[in-house]
């Protein structure tokens, strides 16, 4: 298990990170390779969210 999130963090989706400066990179679940989002904070949550319902399959 991981280390929890800080607490400027605890919002932010799974798999989002932020890059240089001001940009937000998504880290794909599966390859690990990590794609630009852009630095508009609302577009990348909503993006992030997206594909992580998407790619990550749901555990009961």
């Amino acid at each position: 298990m991981g280390r929890p999130r800080k607490k400027g963090n605890l919002d932010v989706p799974t798999n989002l990170y932020r890059g240089d400066g001001k940009s937000w990179r998504y880290r794909h679940p599966i390859t690990g390779k990590f794609h630009s989002m852009g630095i508009d904070r609302q577009k990348a949550f909503q993006a992030a969210r997206k594909l992580n319902d998407l790619l990550i399959p749901e555990v009961d």
